[in-house]
């Protein structure tokens, strides 16, 4: 193509079809999947960009927050001087509701798994971003919420599926 021509893509249809066909997901290994949650547990793991096959991997597990972790924001919130805000009965309710003590603390819903899954605690947090922005009416849910509550839901969850390195509750890590 000379300097004076104009480029003309191809349509839009020609590419797609061109397109080698997508690989058939792959499954991670046992091995695979446990150094890929110990990987999103370190400093900074929350950072991650996970492809497709590890997304399902992860997807298909129950909480996979170390445990040390878990048990560590538990001894925080039994340990808490003033236990009586939103933000804290939510942090409480998800906690419960992702190791099947309860159902999901917006939508009213029993996990579709049991234990409840990733999937499951990815679906209760999509409940809670719809409130935090108002797109969920009274008609919608049965449960109504403050947006202490609906952030401490969502923290929670983005938390116990290592979406975010600060825990919901107690004092900040520092992440580089």
């Amino acid at each position: 193509m000379s300097s004076s021509e104009r480029y003309i893509p191809p349509p839009v249809s020609e590419i797609i079809a061109s397109e080698a066909p997508m690989p058939p997901p792959r499954a991670l290994s046992r091995e695979e999947g446990a150094e890929l949650i110990r990987r999103m547990n370190q400093p900074g793991g929350h950072k991650l960009v996970l492809d497709a096959d590890e997304q399902d991997f992860i997807a298909a597990q129950p909480p996979v927050r170390e445990p040390a972790a878990i048990d560590w924001l538990v001894r925080e919130l039994t340990e808490a001087p003033e236990p009586g805000s939103d933000f804290y009965r939510a942090v409480c309710a998800t906690v419960d509701f992702a190791f099947g003590r309860g159902r999901g603390p917006l939508s009213g819903e029993a996990p579709r798994n049991s234990p409840p899954t990733c999937s499951d605690i990815e679906y209760e947090e999509s409940v809670a971003v719809r409130y935090i922005h108002g797109q969920t009416s009274h008609t919608e849910s049965p449960l109504r919420r403050s947006q202490d509550y609906s952030v401490g839901v969502e923290h929670t969850c983005l938390w116990l599926r290592c979406a975010t390195g600060q825990p919901p509750w107690g004092a900040p890590i520092d992440e580089a």
